[in-house]
């Protein structure tokens, strides 16, 4: 049965109201209980399509957060790691200077002389390994100062072998005269 026929033929309200709204649909017109609905779902889906928005910037947030702590991270211990080598070649350098001290003080002494001489080489073995440790931590220009400090460490290493065979062979008479 037509819509037309339906309202032609509605013998009770209840027909004749089923039929309005069956036309009143057909022409797209709604009632205002159909449109608080229409417009509920609509909030809902606002909310829902906003809230799953809401979620993907959270995601992407964290992990972006995490991206920069784990970058933030491996930075720290690179730069720890730095700090700590230099500090070992700054000791190192330092025991040099103290050692060679000890051999011109103790130069009337052989035993005094070798013995100080082991330890400025293993001080000089220690600077030089802490040098290599470190190397591939350093930029361009660190690997360059650094490749400074090893070549002043091998001339300094000459000079005191050369003070050492002149200190064996008794050129000098006291630790100022050596230490000339």
């Amino acid at each position: 049965m037509t819509l037309r026929a339906e309202l032609l033929t509605a013998r009770t309200e209840e027909d004749l109201s089923f039929a309005m709204v069956a036309m009143l649909a057909l022409f797209g017109i709604t009632s205002r209980q159909d449109r608080l609905a229409d417009s509920t779902q609509t909030a809902m889906k606002v909310v829902m399509i906003g809230g799953l928005a809401l979620l993907v910037v959270a995601v992407a947030g964290g992990l972006a957060a995490r991206e920069a702590s784990h970058a933030a991270t491996e930075v720290i211990d690179r730069e720890l790691a730095l700090v700590q080598s230099l500090g070992d070649l700054r000791s190192s350098a330092g025991d040099l200077r103290r050692y060679e001290k000890d051999i011109l003080l103790g130069f009337a002494d052989p035993k005094t002389v070798d013995s100080y001489q082991a330890k400025w080489m293993k001080a000089a073995r220690d600077l030089e390994s802490g040098a290599a440790r470190m190397t591939p931590l350093l930029d361009e220009q660190g690997r360059k100062n650094l490749g400074e400090l090893l070549a002043g460490v091998k001339t300094y290493r000459a000079g005191l072998e050369g003070m050492l065979v002149r200190l064996r062979a008794g050129e000098f008479s006291d630790a100022q005269a050596a230490n000339k």
